[in-house]
Protein backbone atom coordinates (compact mmCIF):
# COMPACT_ATOMS: atom_id res chain seq x y z
CA UNK A 1 0.00 0.00 0.00
CA UNK A 2 1.25 3.53 -1.08
CA UNK A 3 2.33 5.89 1.43
CA UNK A 4 -0.73 9.09 1.28
CA UNK A 5 0.84 12.04 0.11
CA UNK A 6 -0.04 15.63 -0.20
CA UNK A 7 1.10 18.87 -2.19
CA UNK A 8 3.14 21.62 -0.22
CA UNK A 9 2.04 25.46 -1.30
CA UNK A 10 5.68 25.75 -2.35
CA UNK A 11 5.52 22.73 -4.78
CA UNK A 12 6.94 20.57 -2.76
CA UNK A 13 5.42 16.75 -1.96
CA UNK A 14 5.64 15.00 0.92
CA UNK A 15 4.55 12.32 3.11
CA UNK A 16 0.98 12.54 5.55
CA UNK A 17 2.99 11.72 8.06
CA UNK A 18 0.89 10.54 11.36
CA UNK A 19 1.43 11.71 14.86
CA UNK A 20 3.13 8.00 15.44
CA UNK A 21 5.39 8.40 12.65
CA UNK A 22 6.64 11.72 13.91
CA UNK A 23 7.08 10.32 17.03
CA UNK A 24 8.85 7.61 15.74
CA UNK A 25 11.29 9.92 14.23
CA UNK A 26 11.62 12.32 17.15
CA UNK A 27 12.77 9.75 19.37
CA UNK A 28 14.94 8.02 16.73
CA UNK A 29 16.76 11.30 15.98
CA UNK A 30 17.09 12.21 19.73
CA UNK A 31 18.92 8.46 20.41
CA UNK A 32 20.91 8.52 17.51
CA UNK A 33 22.33 12.47 18.57
CA UNK A 34 22.80 11.33 22.31
CA UNK A 35 24.44 8.10 21.27
CA UNK A 36 26.86 9.10 18.70
CA UNK A 37 28.14 11.80 20.97
CA UNK A 38 28.40 8.86 23.84
CA UNK A 39 30.31 6.68 21.04
CA UNK A 40 32.72 9.43 19.93
CA UNK A 41 33.41 10.69 22.96
CA UNK A 42 34.54 7.26 24.10
CA UNK A 43 35.89 5.63 20.89
CA UNK A 44 38.35 9.12 19.96
CA UNK A 45 40.85 9.31 22.89
CA UNK A 46 41.91 5.18 22.12
CA UNK A 47 43.03 7.18 19.21
CA UNK A 48 44.30 9.75 20.28
CA UNK A 49 45.93 8.68 23.12
CA UNK A 50 47.64 5.60 20.76
CA UNK A 51 48.65 8.66 17.82
CA UNK A 52 50.58 10.30 20.45
CA UNK A 53 52.25 7.84 23.04
CA UNK A 54 55.34 5.95 20.72
CA UNK A 55 54.90 3.56 23.58
CA UNK A 56 51.52 2.30 22.48
CA UNK A 57 51.66 2.72 18.60
CA UNK A 58 54.65 0.09 18.92
CA UNK A 59 51.96 -2.49 20.31
CA UNK A 60 50.60 -3.89 17.46
CA UNK A 61 47.70 -4.99 18.77
CA UNK A 62 46.55 -1.36 20.46
CA UNK A 63 47.76 -0.29 16.23
CA UNK A 64 44.59 -2.87 15.25
CA UNK A 65 42.27 -1.34 17.94
CA UNK A 66 43.05 2.07 17.80
CA UNK A 67 41.65 1.29 14.10
CA UNK A 68 38.85 -0.05 15.21
CA UNK A 69 37.68 2.28 17.41
CA UNK A 70 38.50 5.48 14.78
CA UNK A 71 36.01 3.66 13.25
CA UNK A 72 33.46 3.15 15.98
CA UNK A 73 34.65 7.09 15.83
CA UNK A 74 33.23 7.59 12.89
CA UNK A 75 30.26 5.45 12.62
CA UNK A 76 29.03 7.73 15.94
CA UNK A 77 29.88 11.04 14.45
CA UNK A 78 27.55 9.45 11.53
CA UNK A 79 24.85 8.84 14.20
CA UNK A 80 25.21 12.40 16.03
CA UNK A 81 24.85 14.28 12.38
CA UNK A 82 22.73 11.95 11.12
CA UNK A 83 20.23 12.78 14.57
CA UNK A 84 20.88 16.11 14.69
CA UNK A 85 19.85 17.01 11.15
CA UNK A 86 16.98 14.82 11.57
CA UNK A 87 15.57 17.46 14.28
CA UNK A 88 16.54 20.47 12.33
CA UNK A 89 14.54 19.12 9.20
CA UNK A 90 11.68 18.29 11.81
CA UNK A 91 12.12 21.78 13.12
CA UNK A 92 12.03 23.53 9.53
CA UNK A 93 9.01 20.99 8.75
CA UNK A 94 10.82 19.66 5.63
CA UNK A 95 11.58 15.90 7.42
CA UNK A 96 8.84 14.20 5.24
CA UNK A 97 9.51 15.99 1.91
CA UNK A 98 9.71 13.27 -0.65
CA UNK A 99 13.28 13.07 -2.17
CA UNK A 100 15.44 10.33 -4.16
CA UNK A 101 17.42 7.89 -3.00
CA UNK A 102 20.17 9.48 -4.44
CA UNK A 103 19.10 12.82 -2.69
CA UNK A 104 19.43 11.21 0.34
CA UNK A 105 22.99 9.58 -0.50
CA UNK A 106 24.73 12.37 -2.10
CA UNK A 107 22.92 15.39 0.14
CA UNK A 108 23.82 13.32 3.68
CA UNK A 109 27.34 13.31 4.27
CA UNK A 110 26.29 11.06 7.26
CA UNK A 111 25.15 8.08 4.92
CA UNK A 112 28.07 8.45 3.30
CA UNK A 113 29.96 7.50 6.26
CA UNK A 114 27.30 4.99 7.77
CA UNK A 115 27.98 3.53 4.47
CA UNK A 116 31.77 3.24 4.90
CA UNK A 117 32.13 2.63 8.48
CA UNK A 118 29.18 0.53 9.54
CA UNK A 119 30.95 -2.78 8.07
CA UNK A 120 34.13 -1.02 8.90
CA UNK A 121 33.34 -1.71 12.70
CA UNK A 122 32.67 -5.16 12.44
CA UNK A 123 35.54 -5.95 9.61
CA UNK A 124 37.89 -4.42 12.42
CA UNK A 125 36.65 -6.69 15.21
CA UNK A 126 37.58 -10.08 12.81
CA UNK A 127 40.78 -8.58 12.14
CA UNK A 128 41.40 -8.04 15.90
CA UNK A 129 40.01 -11.42 16.25
CA UNK A 130 42.12 -13.21 14.01
CA UNK A 131 45.05 -11.09 15.23
CA UNK A 132 44.55 -12.75 18.71
CA UNK A 133 44.24 -16.14 16.76
CA UNK A 134 47.79 -15.22 15.61
CA UNK A 135 49.09 -14.39 18.60
CA UNK A 136 48.10 -17.66 20.54
CA UNK A 137 48.64 -19.68 18.09
CA UNK A 138 52.31 -18.65 16.91
CA UNK A 139 53.23 -16.65 19.70
CA UNK A 140 57.07 -16.45 18.92
CA UNK A 141 56.36 -15.87 15.43
CA UNK A 142 54.08 -13.11 16.52
CA UNK A 143 56.21 -11.17 18.42
CA UNK A 144 58.86 -11.14 15.77
CA UNK A 145 56.02 -9.03 13.51
CA UNK A 146 56.48 -5.15 14.30
CA UNK A 147 53.99 -2.37 14.22
CA UNK A 148 54.52 -2.28 10.29
CA UNK A 149 52.61 -5.68 10.12
CA UNK A 150 49.52 -3.91 12.03
CA UNK A 151 49.52 -0.35 10.17
CA UNK A 152 49.79 -2.61 6.66
CA UNK A 153 46.79 -4.65 7.56
CA UNK A 154 44.49 -1.66 9.06
CA UNK A 155 45.67 0.29 5.96
CA UNK A 156 44.87 -2.90 3.41
CA UNK A 157 41.06 -2.78 5.08
CA UNK A 158 40.10 0.93 5.62
CA UNK A 159 41.31 0.85 1.82
CA UNK A 160 39.22 -1.88 0.98
CA UNK A 161 36.12 -0.29 2.24
CA UNK A 162 36.56 2.63 -0.48
CA UNK A 163 35.05 0.09 -3.08
CA UNK A 164 31.97 -1.18 -1.74
CA UNK A 165 31.45 2.74 -0.94
CA UNK A 166 32.27 3.86 -4.68
CA UNK A 167 29.77 0.72 -5.65
CA UNK A 168 26.93 1.75 -3.71
CA UNK A 169 27.13 5.46 -4.86
CA UNK A 170 27.06 4.26 -8.55
CA UNK A 171 24.30 1.95 -7.82
CA UNK A 172 22.28 4.44 -5.85
CA UNK A 173 22.96 6.84 -8.66
CA UNK A 174 20.68 5.24 -10.91
CA UNK A 175 17.59 5.74 -8.37
CA UNK A 176 16.34 9.08 -9.12
CA UNK A 177 12.40 9.00 -8.43
CA UNK A 178 11.27 11.25 -5.36
CA UNK A 179 9.90 8.43 -3.02
CA UNK A 180 11.12 8.58 0.16
CA UNK A 181 11.31 11.18 2.94
CA UNK A 182 14.19 13.90 3.58
CA UNK A 183 15.20 12.19 7.31
CA UNK A 184 16.43 9.74 4.94
CA UNK A 185 17.36 6.21 7.31
CA UNK A 186 20.63 4.68 5.62
CA UNK A 187 18.08 1.77 4.13
CA UNK A 188 16.71 5.02 1.87
CA UNK A 189 20.07 5.96 1.00
CA UNK A 190 21.39 2.69 -0.92
CA UNK A 191 19.67 0.49 -3.57
CA UNK A 192 17.38 -2.85 -1.43
CA UNK A 193 19.66 -5.17 -2.71
CA UNK A 194 23.28 -3.26 -1.45
CA UNK A 195 21.79 -2.93 1.52
CA UNK A 196 20.88 -6.41 2.46
CA UNK A 197 23.03 -8.34 0.41
CA UNK A 198 26.56 -6.20 1.63
CA UNK A 199 25.83 -3.87 4.06
CA UNK A 200 24.05 -6.09 6.06
CA UNK A 201 25.09 -9.20 5.13
CA UNK A 202 29.04 -8.16 5.60
CA UNK A 203 28.42 -6.89 9.42
CA UNK A 204 26.19 -10.23 9.87
CA UNK A 205 29.30 -12.23 8.33
CA UNK A 206 32.20 -10.53 10.24
CA UNK A 207 30.64 -10.45 13.68
CA UNK A 208 29.77 -14.23 13.72
CA UNK A 209 32.70 -14.88 12.82
CA UNK A 210 34.72 -13.19 15.18
CA UNK A 211 32.81 -15.04 18.19
CA UNK A 212 33.38 -18.65 16.41
CA UNK A 213 36.71 -17.69 15.27
CA UNK A 214 37.40 -16.93 19.39
CA UNK A 215 36.59 -20.65 20.28
CA UNK A 216 39.81 -21.97 18.92
CA UNK A 217 41.65 -18.59 20.28
CA UNK A 218 40.01 -19.30 23.65
CA UNK A 219 41.45 -22.86 23.77
CA UNK A 220 44.65 -22.32 22.33
CA UNK A 221 44.95 -19.63 25.52
CA UNK A 222 44.17 -22.17 28.24
CA UNK A 223 46.28 -24.92 26.48
CA UNK A 224 49.27 -22.10 25.99
CA UNK A 225 49.06 -21.68 30.04
CA UNK A 226 49.03 -24.77 31.20
CA UNK A 227 51.81 -25.79 29.30
CA UNK A 228 54.05 -22.65 29.69
CA UNK A 229 57.86 -22.94 30.94
CA UNK A 230 59.89 -20.19 32.36
CA UNK A 231 58.48 -16.92 34.37
CA UNK A 232 59.29 -14.83 30.94
CA UNK A 233 57.23 -17.44 28.94
CA UNK A 234 54.67 -16.72 31.48
CA UNK A 235 54.84 -13.42 31.70
CA UNK A 236 54.61 -13.18 27.77
CA UNK A 237 51.52 -15.52 28.28
CA UNK A 238 50.02 -13.12 30.56
CA UNK A 239 49.77 -10.52 28.46
CA UNK A 240 48.46 -12.15 25.22
CA UNK A 241 46.31 -13.82 27.45
CA UNK A 242 44.86 -10.36 29.04
CA UNK A 243 44.16 -8.87 25.41
CA UNK A 244 43.01 -12.06 23.79
CA UNK A 245 39.62 -12.08 26.51
CA UNK A 246 39.32 -8.36 26.06
CA UNK A 247 39.42 -9.04 22.28
CA UNK A 248 36.56 -11.82 23.11
CA UNK A 249 33.96 -9.65 25.35
CA UNK A 250 34.56 -6.67 22.64
CA UNK A 251 33.98 -9.44 19.74
CA UNK A 252 30.94 -10.85 22.14
CA UNK A 253 29.36 -7.05 22.32
CA UNK A 254 30.02 -7.20 18.09
CA UNK A 255 27.74 -10.05 18.18
CA UNK A 256 24.71 -8.48 20.59
CA UNK A 257 25.28 -5.18 18.56
CA UNK A 258 24.54 -7.42 14.97
CA UNK A 259 21.13 -8.59 16.27
CA UNK A 260 19.16 -6.03 15.23
CA UNK A 261 20.93 -6.44 11.59
CA UNK A 262 20.18 -10.28 11.61
CA UNK A 263 16.36 -9.37 12.35
CA UNK A 264 16.30 -6.79 9.32
CA UNK A 265 18.09 -9.76 7.08
CA UNK A 266 15.71 -12.26 7.74
CA UNK A 267 12.58 -9.74 7.06
CA UNK A 268 11.34 -9.74 10.82
CA UNK A 269 9.00 -6.91 11.18
CA UNK A 270 10.81 -4.01 13.46
CA UNK A 271 7.72 -3.05 15.90
CA UNK A 272 10.70 -3.23 19.15
CA UNK A 273 11.44 0.59 17.79
CA UNK A 274 13.44 1.59 21.28
CA UNK A 275 15.09 -1.83 21.10
CA UNK A 276 16.39 -1.54 17.32
CA UNK A 277 17.77 1.83 17.63
CA UNK A 278 19.66 1.04 20.61
CA UNK A 279 21.07 -1.90 20.96
CA UNK A 280 23.23 -2.02 17.48
CA UNK A 281 25.46 0.88 19.86
CA UNK A 282 26.04 -1.40 22.46
CA UNK A 283 29.38 -2.48 20.48
CA UNK A 284 30.65 0.76 19.66
CA UNK A 285 29.81 2.50 23.36
CA UNK A 286 31.23 -0.36 25.84
CA UNK A 287 33.80 -1.60 23.92
CA UNK A 288 36.28 1.37 24.17
CA UNK A 289 35.57 1.18 28.10
CA UNK A 290 36.13 -2.57 28.62
CA UNK A 291 39.13 -2.26 26.40
CA UNK A 292 39.99 1.20 28.36
CA UNK A 293 39.76 -0.68 31.57
CA UNK A 294 41.03 -3.84 31.05
CA UNK A 295 44.42 -2.70 29.42
CA UNK A 296 46.82 -0.95 32.04
CA UNK A 297 48.69 0.83 29.40
CA UNK A 298 46.22 2.40 27.66
CA UNK A 299 44.12 3.28 30.73
CA UNK A 300 47.72 4.80 32.76
CA UNK A 301 47.91 6.72 29.10
CA UNK A 302 44.29 7.86 28.98
CA UNK A 303 44.82 9.51 32.43
CA UNK A 304 47.91 11.29 31.29
CA UNK A 305 46.32 12.41 28.03
CA UNK A 306 43.19 13.84 30.84
CA UNK A 307 45.82 15.35 33.19
CA UNK A 308 48.35 16.37 30.66
CA UNK A 309 50.86 14.26 32.11
CA UNK A 310 53.01 13.13 29.56
CA UNK A 311 56.00 12.20 31.72
CA UNK A 312 56.91 8.04 30.80
CA UNK A 313 58.64 7.28 34.05
CA UNK A 314 55.35 8.21 35.49
CA UNK A 315 53.19 5.06 33.42
CA UNK A 316 54.03 1.49 33.41
CA UNK A 317 54.00 -0.19 30.11
CA UNK A 318 54.27 -3.54 29.63
CA UNK A 319 56.12 -3.83 26.30
CA UNK A 320 57.89 -6.61 24.55
CA UNK A 321 59.37 -4.05 22.42
CA UNK A 322 61.67 -1.41 23.53
CA UNK A 323 60.67 1.92 23.58
CA UNK A 324 62.09 4.97 22.62
CA UNK A 325 61.33 9.13 22.07
CA UNK A 326 58.56 8.60 25.12
CA UNK A 327 56.79 12.61 25.07
CA UNK A 328 57.69 14.23 27.73
CA UNK A 329 56.91 17.02 30.01
CA UNK A 330 52.95 18.63 30.47
CA UNK A 331 50.65 20.18 28.19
Amino acid sequence: MSTPTRNRSDGLVEMDATPQQIFDLTFASTVYTVEGALIALCSFPIVIVVVLFPSLRAQKEYVIYAALSFAHGLSGLAYLTSGIYKLVLQAKGDAFILVSRWDCFILTPMNIMFVYSGPLTTIMELVLTIDRFIAISSPIRYYSFTNRYAFRLVGAVYAYQVIPLLVCAYMTSKMRVADKPAYCYLSMATTPDYYKYYYLLIKIFTAVSSVLLYIPVAIQIRRAIINSRGLREDVKLQRIKNVSVTVGITALLTFISAIPDIASFAGAPISWIYLYFILPQISGFFSSIVYTLRQQDIRAKTIALFTCSFKSNALHVTSVHPITGENQGHC
